[in-house]
C-alpha cells in the first residue's frame, strides 16, 4: 500500500531512484534520437510506439509503480476513455499497450513527461473550437487506421473520491459512428478513500509530486478494462459520454450522481497543503466558487 513517505528509508529510496531515474531517462532520450536517425523524424513510425512502450515499463519500475489490470483490452481500432488522477495515470496505461494519449497541451512542457508523451505519439488540445475540430478529425483518422486513441474525459485530473463529469466534445469523433469504445476505470490502492501521493491536483508542482513519488516504497495502481460500448447510430455525444462515466463510477464502487468529487470535494479553491490534508483525512473539502459547464472546452478549467 502506499503511504506518506518519510524519514530515512524515504531517503535512501529517493537518492537511489533519483540515480536510476536519470539513468533511464538518458536510454529514452538515446532511444528517441535513434528512432529520429532512422526514421528522420517521423513520430508515428510502427516501431516507434512499442519502444515508447517498453521504455514506460522500465520506467514505472523506476517510479515504484506496480501495475495491476483486470479485464482485456479490445481489438483496435478501439477509442479508449479513463478517468485520470496523475501524469502517473500515463505512465501506468503506457506500460501496458500502445497506445496515443489526448492532452492538454500544456503537458507538452511539463519535464520529461512532455517529453515522453511527445514521442509517444500523443495529440496535443489545444484552446478553441477550431483547434477541437483538428483535434477530432486526427482521432477520427487514427481509427480509421486501425489505432488505439485514449482521452481523459473529466478534462482535468482529481485525488480519485469520484469521478467528475465528462466533456461530451471529446465524444465526437466515434459519437454516432459504431465505433468501439472501452471504458478504462483508473484507481490507486490506499488505506483511506484517496491515495496520499499519487494525485497530481490543481497547483502541484510537477519536481515536488515526483520527489514525494520517489520516496514511496511502492504505489499499486489498477487499470480495469470494462466491457466494450458501442457509439450507438443517433446517440449524442452527451448521452455517451454519460453512459461511459457511468460505467467507470460502477467499477470504482463511487456514486455516480455527484458532479463534484466526494472525498476531496472540490479541491480547486484549495492551497497544495490544504488539498493533501483533506485527501488523507478522506474529508469533504469546501466547495469552490467558480463552476464549469459540462460541455465546456476541454483546458478552460483545468486545474
Amino acid at each position: 500500500m502506499g503511504s506518506g513517505a518519510t524519514g530515512l528509508a524515504a531517503s535512501l529510496r529517493r537518492g537511489l531512484r533519483a540515480s536510476a531515474f536519470a539513468g533511464w531517462v538518458l536510454v529514452g532520450v538515446a532511444v528517441a534520437g535513434a528512432l529520429a536517425l532512422r526514421f528522420r523524424l517521423e513520430r508515428r513510425h510502427p516501431r516507434a510506439r512499442p519502444l515508447a512502450a517498453w521504455w514506460k515499463r522500465g520506467f514505472a519500475r523506476v517510479l515504484g509503480l506496480r501495475v495491476h489490470v483486470e479485464g482485456e483490452p479490445a481489438a483496435r481500432p478501439v477509442f479508449l476513455v479513463a478517468n485520470h488522477i496523475s501524469w502517473l495515470d500515463i505512465v501506468a496505461v503506457g506500460s501496458r499497450l500502445p497506445v496515443a494519449f489526448v492532452s492538454k497541451a500544456e503537458v507538452r512542457n511539463w519535464p520529461l513527461v512532455g517529453w515522453m508523451v511527445r514521442h509517444g505519439g500523443t495529440l496535443f488540445l489545444e484552446r478553441g473550437a477550431h483547434q477541437a475540430t483538428q483535434i477530432s478529425d486526427e482521432i477520427g483518422r487514427r481509427l480509421e487506421e486501425g489505432g488505439a486513441v485514449m482521452v481523459f474525459a473529466e478534462g482535468t485530473t482529481s485525488a480519485g473520491g469520484s469521478v467528475r463529469p465528462f466533456f461530451p466534445r471529446l465524444f465526437a469523433p466515434v459519437a454516432g459512428t459504431g465505433r468501439c469504445i472501452q471504458p478504462v476505470a483508473i484507481r490507486y490502492r490506499a488505506e483511506g478513500p484517496v491515495h496520499p501521493t499519487a494525485p497530481f491536483i490543481d497547483d502541484d508542482p510537477m519536481p515536488a509530486h515526483l520527489w514525494r513519488v520517489l520516496g514511496e516504497k511502492r504505489i499499486d495502481v489498477e487499470l480495469h478494462f470494462l466491457e466494450p460500448l458501442s457509439a450507438a447510430e443517433g446517440e449524442d455525444r452527451k448521452a455517451l459520454a454519460g453512459r461511459t462515466r457511468s460505467e467507470i463510477c460502477r467499477a470504482l464502487g463511487l456514486p455516480e450522481e455527484l458532479a463534484r468529487p466526494a472525498a476531496d470535494g472540490d479541491l480547486s479553491a484549495l492551497g497544495t497543503s490544504r488539498r493533501r490534508a483533506f485527501a488523507r483525512a478522506g474529508e469533504r473539502a469546501p466547495a469552490a466558487k467558480a463552476g464549469r459547464s459540462e460541455d465546456a472546452e476541454p483546458g478552460e478549467r483545468l486545474g
